[in-house]
């Protein structure tokens, strides 16, 4: 709609906020994000970043690779790091002009942790050392916690923590390793939190609809139904809409009624849907170049 590359949203605050008022007025959807970026925070910490034209940034290196290291990292202030202050801009931009619901990402606890130190080694430390894993958590913890609060105070309704990371690790580590740390962000917020796990999160459902979030938001991969009858806290399922078979693949008129798979779930189910289980339709992440703009 605006020919905006990737690069061009996530490096000029102008382009962004253009970007995401034409989706507000083509799609008049019900709340808005800005545009994703989780290298936000790793950045802000010194790692660096490669950027792409139409690729979503990724780290290029990681920044630790020890406590002492981990010692010697200072947390950053947020209104002051150029990569959050982007993000900040634009979320005081859409506050002023726009009159739904504005969401912003922060990374989780557990994914900068991966993101900072290395996936695999990340794995190793909570296998193998606890305690330094607690550490490096409670460290990144404070990192998105701080970035969160500013978001908020910029005008976010909403706050998505993303953490793909714990799709990784099992229900036992979630719980350990993920969980308290998410809680700890969610609850020193005042706004709407919404936690984000890509990938089969079946095992660590349980675990998710027990968060003291506002929301969790799963992949295509999930039984949405299913989920959605475990849950007695009325808490909101956000998903699970397939961004290549639904959004690209699959003709409009098929594509759209991917948006009502619950109804016949529950039908065919045969028992009533539970008072408080809320369902928010919503793609993955995220939506592909070939996606046919078309509004339902």
């Amino acid at each position: 709609m605006t020919k905006t590359t990737v690069l061009q949203a996530l490096t000029d605050g102008n382009a962004h906020f253009e970007t995401v008022c034409a989706l507000v007025e083509k799609f008049k959807p019900d709340a808005i994000f800005y545009i994703m970026d989780l290298t936000v925070e790793a950045e802000a910490l010194g790692a660096k970043i490669n950027f792409s034209t139409n690729q979503s940034p990724s780290v290029a290196g990681h920044i630790i690779s020890s406590e002492q290291d981990l010692k010697n990292l200072s947390i950053p202030d947020p209104t002051k790091a150029d990569e959050c202050r982007f993000f900040l801009k634009v979320m005081e931009k859409m506050k002023k002009t726009l009159r739904i619901p504005k969401a912003a990402y922060v990374i989780g606890p557990l994914t900068l942790a991966g993101e900072i130190i290395g996936v695999k080694n990340l794995m190793k430390i909570l296998i193998r050392s606890a305690a330094f894993g607690q550490k490096l958590l409670e460290f990144t913890t404070q990192v998105s916690r701080g970035y969160a609060r500013v978001l908020v105070e910029a005008g976010a309704d909403i706050v998505c923590l993303l953490e793909p990371t714990a799709v990784l690790v099992s229900p036992k580590h979630f719980s350990q390793f993920s969980k308290p740390y998410v809680e700890e962000i969610a609850q020193s917020l005042r706004a709407v939190t919404v936690l984000h796990i890509c990938g089969n999160t079946t095992p660590l459902i349980p675990e998710m609809i027990t968060t003291r979030v506002h929301g969790i938001s799963i992949d295509s991969v999930v039984d949405l139904v299913g989920v959605l009858s475990q849950l007695k806290n009325g808490m909101a399922v956000i998903g699970n809409i397939d961004p290549m078979k639904a959004m690209v693949f699959d003709p409009p008129k098929r594509s759209g009624r991917k948006f009502y798979p619950c109804a016949a779930g529950w039908q065919a189910r045969r028992r009533p849907l539970r008072p408080s289980a809320t369902k928010i339709f919503q793609k993955e992440c995220p939506v592909k170049k070939l996606t046919i703009p078309i509004s339902y």
